[in-house]
């Protein structure tokens, strides 16, 4: 998709979490999230453990990963 094709809700923020063993793939998801300005990266998780953690006391709109590519509540 290109970046003339995303539609804004003013006033809303998706917050995200980013899940991934390897930090170069956390740092290209957050690079990738900080370009869109309805996206707000809150967590990044090295681990299924860390995710479930943060989830516990926590919530997120939008929950990316390597293994199932997109999760929304």
């Amino acid at each position: 998709m290109s970046e003339e094709n995303l539609v804004e809700i003013p006033g809303t923020v998706l917050k995200c979490m980013a899940v991934d063993d390897e930090s170069l793939a956390l740092d290209l998801v957050e690079d990738n999230i900080s370009k869109v300005p309805f996206l707000q990266l809150v967590k990044r998780c090295r681990n299924a453990m860390e995710a479930v953690e943060y989830l516990e006391n926590n919530s997120v709109d939008l929950l990316l990963d390597r293994k199932s590519n997109v999760w929304t509540p």
